[in-house]
């Protein structure tokens, strides 16, 4: 049967006009949309002798109106509501959008949550006001729909934002949860948090988020291999979830009257979103499903293309910001992908001879896949190369824990034990889930680098484009050795490794090295900070297994980034400093390492082993460290590379510099006059003369960043360690650094 597409101009019609609209290019919007309309329009053909070229025309025209008019009539309510706001200190009420969240250890601010305003109060003058605005601050242990009152200091944001300001540095004054039937919802997403308290780690952030959407205890590794690997969409409330609540809605109403059965679907869909929340992907199901329903009670058969084309326009209409919303466009893509080319690539791959079932499980992520990567390389430039392969392993166990869960949710507020049982099922679902991300986000090719921004959507979106008219078109004997080429072509590249010893990876101000330890392998000195640079560098270099990670503190420019390598790559060993704080940051290293299955072992002067072909020794700190601050217990391990090269990172010591220059006085020639020495706290002041004296390395490394406010490196550090003849390396001009150490005293050492 044929897609009917007649209701597709008004909705691309409403998302340009809205995109427009909340961008302040409001004189144009009428022009875009009837030019849109007419250029659409003109040429179209529908499916009903109706459905002529001047009624398309006339529909788009009156589609953009209407947003235009929405957006103006939002824009001009909320600058009216924040005018002269403008970095003050306010009292605000408000209504909580959604549950508070903890922004992490590594976070200025503790926790964030998005509240809609009721009055805004300005040097004691209050007045209504009508407007989203995100709180950062002491905010933790607000609920969605609370109503609290905060104060903080109000920073504006644009027009063409959904949360027009930021309310920094806020303070919970009072609070008051909703009462009633409003306190339902709440009630029941509270308690089945109690019921999943006793699983174990995945189960606790995974069997709420598969069931309502509530990834908020989902551990950073493996929200990171989730992501990897693409399925992170499992933990977000979309059509699946109402589509199965439908269902059994359905089948229990069957026997009822058509108009009775509608209703009831519409009272479940109610509750399915009043339980969820708002988010895009939610509002976006809903919509198409409340089209459906009513499509029911006209007697009517739903259509899904329709019901997505009307219900965009009539969300766009409502929220003109959704036109800015990547997880609507990823939502509406995945779904016109599921309706229109799912079906057609699973005809196509039963033709290659595969299993009419396993033709459609392969086609479903596919079709979704092909569609939504070209929209997320918008803002992450990789693609998830296994990620189809990921999400047709997952499948099979995504039903049931969303069953099980939703059953646990409903059952949480009359019984305790039988929710938390009913948790218990559904966790050893999600069990198969997280070891299907962590299992295939390791693998070499889990993920490939791609450009980024505009360009690289477009030239991705021509790729998928091509590839789906091979796969609709092509036959097994031509596809089946194009395939085989293509996988040999790729783990050639993947598997191609370039000679190094040791490379300073460039992650901006922070820190992050590598020194060889075997094909593929290497110890790693401390990960970087949390903007995805180090585990790009662990790809370059073609390392897929870490034999020794060494934490040297628990600073976030030093192991911001250890969910993303856990994700990415498998881990043997860990060594972590003894420091005790910041404690926040501590536990998080910790658990993180749990969740990866790491143990860490506290790391004090004279442990030491062997990692693949790296020996190692700790020569600071010492057991009696009098030391308590966290830069100055930081691990300085002696790495002895295969040939002889001796290589050292000192962190970020400081005035613990002095005692290691007494350790390594003790220790003799075998800790001199090394060959690569990390220099301490990325070039800072506080480098201690006697140290480098005795260490005296042939190249000096800086992991610093390009701009940084500590004016790092000084030139004080840089002219030490240029005195005594040490080449330096630094990474904010030349990049990434590698460094061949050949096994006969030569150092070669080259940049990016």
């Amino acid at each position: 049967m044929r897609n009917d597409l007649r209701l597709l101009p008004a909705a691309l019609t409403a998302w340009g006009a809205a995109a427009l609209a909340i961008t302040g290019w409001s004189p144009l919007v009428g022009a875009a949309g009837l030019a849109a309309a007419a250029a659409v329009g003109v040429r179209w053909r529908g499916t009903r002798s109706d459905a002529s070229p001047r009624h398309q025309v006339l529909l788009c025209a009156a589609v953009a109106v209407a947003v235009l008019i929405s957006a103006r009539a939002q824009l001009a309510a909320s600058a009216a509501s924040l005018d002269g706001t403008g970095e003050a200190d306010v009292v605000v009420t408000a209504t909580a959008v959604d549950d508070a969240r903890e922004l992490g250890p590594f976070s200025t601010s503790a926790a964030r949550v998005t509240v809609r305003l009721a009055t805004l109060e300005v040097d004691g003058a209050p007045r209504r006001a009508r407007a989203r605005v995100t709180a950062l601050g002491d905010v933790l242990g607000v609920h969605r729909g609370d109503v609290v009152r905060l104060e903080g200091t109000l920073v504006t944001l644009p027009d063409s934002e959904e949360v027009r300001a930021l309310l920094v540095e806020a303070r919970v004054r009072a609070t008051a949860a909703p009462s009633g039937l409003r306190a339902l919802f709440p009630t029941m997403r509270a308690r089945f948090r109690e019921a999943t308290e006793a699983l174990s780690p995945q189960g606790r952030g995974l069997v709420p988020g598969v069931a309502i959407g509530d990834d908020s205890a989902l551990p950073e590794t493996l929200r990171e291999a989730m992501r990897r690997t693409s399925l992170g969409h499992l933990t977000a409330v979309s059509g699946a979830h109402v589509a199965l609540v439908l269902a059994g809605v359905g089948v229990l109403g069957a026997r009822a009257p058509t108009r009775l059965r509608a209703a009831l679907l519409l009272l479940a869909l109610a509750g399915l979103v009043g339980l969820v929340g708002s988010a895009a992907s939610v509002v976006r199901a809903a919509a198409m499903g409340v089209t459906g329903i009513v499509a029911l009670a006209r007697g009517r058969p739903p259509r899904a293309l329709p019901a997505l084309a009307s219900g965009v326009v009539f969300l766009l209409v409502a929220d003109p910001w959704l036109s800015r919303s990547i997880g609507f466009a990823l939502s509406v893509a995945a779904t016109t992908a599921l309706v229109t080319l799912a079906p057609c690539l699973a005809n196509a791959f039963a033709r290659l001879h595969l299993r009419r079932w396993l033709a459609t499980t392969l086609a479903v992520p596919c079709a979704a896949h092909l569609a939504c990567a070209p929209i997320i390389v918008l803002f992450t430039p990789t693609v998830s190369v296994l990620g189809v392969v990921a999400n047709a392993i997952a499948a099979p166990a995504v039903v049931p824990a969303t069953l099980l869960g939703l059953a646990g949710v409903l059952a949480a507020p009359a019984s305790q034990p039988l929710a938390a049982a009913l948790a218990h099922g559904a966790e050893a679902c999600t069990w198969w889930i997280a070891q299907t991300a962590t299992t295939i986000a390791r693998l070499p090719l889990s993920a490939a680098p791609w450009p980024g921004g505009l360009g690289g959507a477009l030239g991705l979106a021509a790729v998928h484009g091509a590839l789906v008219v091979v796969l609709l078109h092509a036959r097994l004997r031509v596809l089946l050795p194009a395939l085989l080429v293509v996988v040999v072509a790729a783990l050639l590249l993947g598997a191609r490794e370039s000679a190094w010893t040791v490379v300073q990876c460039d992650v901006g101000q922070g820190s992050a090295l590598l020194v060889r330890s075997g094909p593929h392998a290497a110890v790693m000195v401390d990960v970087g900070p949390s903007d995805g640079r180090s585990q790009e560098c662990l790809r370059r270099s073609a390392v897929t297994r870490i034999d020794l990670l060494v934490l040297t503190h628990p600073h976030a420019d030093h192991v911001g980034n250890l969910a993303a390598v856990l994700a990415s790559t498998r881990v043997e060993r860990v060594l972590v400093s003894p420091a005790a704080e910041p404690r926040e940051a501590v536990s998080h290293v910790g658990a993180e390492l749990a969740v990866a299955g790491a143990e860490p072992e506290v790391a004090t002067a004279g442990l030491r082993g062997r990692a693949g072909s790296v020996d190692w020794e700790v020569l600071w700190p010492s057991r009696t460290t009098p030391l308590d601050d966290a830069n100055d217990l930081s691990v300085a391990v002696l790495l002895r590379a295969a040939g002889g090269g001796r290589v050292l990172a000192l962190g970020d010591l400081g005035a613990g510099q002095r005692g290691l220059a007494d350790a390594v006085t003790a220790c003799g020639a075998p800790c001199t006059e090394l060959d690569v020495v990390a220099m301490a706290h990325h070039g800072s002041r506080d480098q201690d003369a006697t140290l480098a004296r005795l260490l005296d390395p042939a190249i000096t490394l800086v992991s610093v960043g390009a701009q940084n406010p500590y004016g790092h490196p000084t030139s004080e550090a840089l002219s030490l360690y240029a005195d005594l003849g040490s080449r330096i390396w630094r990474t904010d001009r030349d990049g990434a650094v590698r460094i061949l150490l050949d096994g006969t005293g030569a150092v070669r050492d080259g940049g990016p």
